[in-house]
């Protein structure tokens, strides 16, 4: 599991510098390279959490496996309940990245009342 989250990270700062060179070699706004890490940062916080709650001798599968113990009610219960916990912090991860996509999306768009022009730096567009 270990080289996976290794191997996860290492594409994620690949893509990172990637995508750093290509806008700016394409001469795009840096809003765009903003919203592409925080998508990536995202994935890797949520892949996080998503580890907390599914990897074996973590506390939240103990939860539902000791409650199985008891009878099949209460582990669908306590189920239930881990699984619904497990969604607040992945929630919370995906409303950050998209209001710091949102708050570059001037200097990636310019809204005409007529069409969405695209904006860089070349085209004169103010942010």
């Amino acid at each position: 599991m270990q080289k996976l989250e290794m191997g996860t990270r290492i594409a994620g700062l690949l893509t990172i510098i990637a995508s750093y060179g290509i806008i700016q070699y394409l001469g795009l706004d840096m809003g765009i390279f903003y919203a592409i890490v925080a998508g990536l940062v995202a994935g890797l916080v949520i892949a996080y959490f998503t580890g907390i709650y599914t990897d074996t001798g973590r506390r939240a599968v103990n939860r539902v496996s000791d409650a199985a113990g008891t009878g099949a009610a209460t582990a669908i219960i306590e189920g239930l309940a881990i699984g619904m916990e497990s969604t607040v912090a992945p929630l919370i991860v995906i409303a950050i990245a998209i209001i710091v996509s949102f708050k570059n999306r001037w200097t990636i768009w310019n809204f005409n009342s007529s069409s969405w022009n695209a904006c860089n730096n070349r085209n004169g567009c103010s942010s």
